[in-house]
């Protein structure tokens, strides 16, 4: 319409009145439309070049992290580098079991065939059998009994997907976790853990046991503080630093830990409760729980016993364990690591009655390394005494160096303990309750929260 009227205007001429006036409204019309036209223009370009802006600066973020990333497995893959390629398993095999062309292969570490792997798996099945039947222990510190456990965890050292290689278990438990190097006449620290019960829920703390369990100051020695992680937050595992006195590499013969305590009344009805209930103490060293070893049962229980019980007539006689015999082995590689590294934390609990002398440095039955358990002087907790228990607690530590590396201390906790193996039920189970009540409380919201939705969208 704007054209029409313009070339009516010019036909016409100035002939009419208004005609250069009409002209003039048009001619500011058109003005205003180029120029809107090109303000759209210039915007138009502007968020094309901010949108170009912003893709770039994301580019650079991208960028940024994953050069962040790939530097930190890089540092973290240099920590891990001496425990990254452990040493393959030796396998338990006898002379005359292989035939000639497999063992070679073996021996050049060449692949091995199917048939040649169905071989070897039979070799090493029957070894198993003929040694365990001759009497051979799986928890003990013998080469042996270290052979045995590598084979029965040889599953449980594999990782990976698709394609499982041989590693060790420590990268299987604790991924990333590099050794620590002592040396000979550093003090190093023993941890408290709490007292536990597989026949109740209910724990205790160590130190409200009497004897060496109770706190003492550590004069001039500076606090020790435990890092802990987030499973051991979430049980409640609060670590504490004890006072037994552990310098790396030097023996401790029988040490009296305090004077003369006389356990009466409550303390002594608690103690003979939770003997009953068969509560065990739990130390640690160097992240490794404190283990009590048996080779005649071919068992290795994590933590001590408070006591035990004998069965007796009319009733049955509570023991309390007073000593304890540390034993700590370590290991050596001056070509691969200076210092050395703590491979096993084991105790064996004695009860004795020992003699009670006017001074604690003079217990006659606390010398050396010779206190062991003996019936006729068990530490009984009879209730009917008067004037309660004289208890004197004492301990002894030895340090023992043997060829068990660091990186397999610890099989004798998984091949020992069949009752801390995975109960995969268990999870199944947990992980279906937790699915269940996520899908109820999904489709409750939903349903309440539908008309909103609806509105909204």
């Amino acid at each position: 319409m704007g054209q029409v009227g313009i070339l009516d205007c010019w036909r016409k001429g100035f002939n009419t009145p208004n005609g250069l006036l009409l002209i003039r409204i048009h001619i500011q019309r058109y003005v205003i439309i180029a120029a809107s036209a090109e303000m759209i223009k210039e915007q138009t370009r502007k968020q094309s070049s901010k949108m170009k802006l912003t893709c770039n600066f994301g580019h650079l973020l991208v960028l940024r992290w994953a050069f962040v990333f790939v530097m930190v497995v890089v540092v973290v893959s240099a920590n891990d580098a001496d425990l990254s390629k452990p040493k393959p398993r030796q396998l338990l095999l006898t002379e005359g079991q292989l035939k000639d062309t497999t063992l070679r292969k073996i021996q050049e570490k060449k692949p091995l065939t199917r048939r040649e792997k169905e071989e070897v798996a039979n070799a090493e099945r029957e070894t198993y059998e003929k040694w365990r039947g001759q009497g051979f222990d799986e928890v003990g510190h013998s080469k042996a009994a270290q052979m045995l456990r590598q084979y029965k965890l040889r599953n449980k050292r594999k990782r990976g997907i698709l394609r499982k290689q041989e590693s060790s278990l420590a990268q299987v438990l604790f991924p990333r976790v590099s050794p620590e190097e002592y040396f000979v006449g550093e003090e190093i620290t023993m941890y408290a853990g709490l007292v536990e019960s597989k026949r109740t829920q209910v724990p205790f703390l160590v130190f409200d046991l009497p004897g060496f369990y109770e706190k003492r100051e550590r004069q001039g020695k500076k606090k020790f503080r435990m890092s802990s992680n987030l499973g051991s937050r979430l049980q409640g595992h609060n670590l504490k630093p004890t006072s037994f006195d552990l310098v790396v590499g030097k023996d401790v013969p029988c040490t009296p830990f305090s004077l003369t305590i006389t356990i009466q009344g409550k303390m002594l009805r608690w103690l003979r409760k939770l003997i009953e209930q068969q509560y065990r103490v739990h130390f640690q060293l160097d992240g490794l729980p404190v283990l009590m070893r048996s080779r005649e049962l071919n068992s290795a229980v994590r933590g001590y016993p408070v006591g035990f019980k004998s069965p007796g007539w009319p009733r049955a006689v509570s023991y309390l364990y007073n000593h304890l015999k540390f034993t700590i082995t370590y290991h050596e590689d001056p070509t691969q690591f200076e210092g050395l590294r703590i491979t096993g934390f084991d105790v064996r609990p004695v009860s004795i009655a020992h003699d009670m002398p006017p001074s604690v440095p003079d217990i006659a039955s606390c010398h050396g390394f010779g206190v062991e358990n003996d019936p006729s002087k068990y530490l009984a907790l009879d209730v009917d005494s008067k004037g309660g228990v004289p208890v004197v607690f004492t301990y002894d530590v030895r340090w023992e160096k043997n060829d068990l590396e660091w990186t397999d201390r610890w099989d004798v906790y998984l091949v020992g303990s069949p009752d801390d193996d995975i109960h995969y039920y268990i999870i199944v189970n947990s992980l279906m309750i937790v699915l269940f009540m996520t899908g109820a409380i999904a489709t409750i919201i939903i349903r309440t929260l539908r008309k909103d939705i609806a509105g909204h969208n």
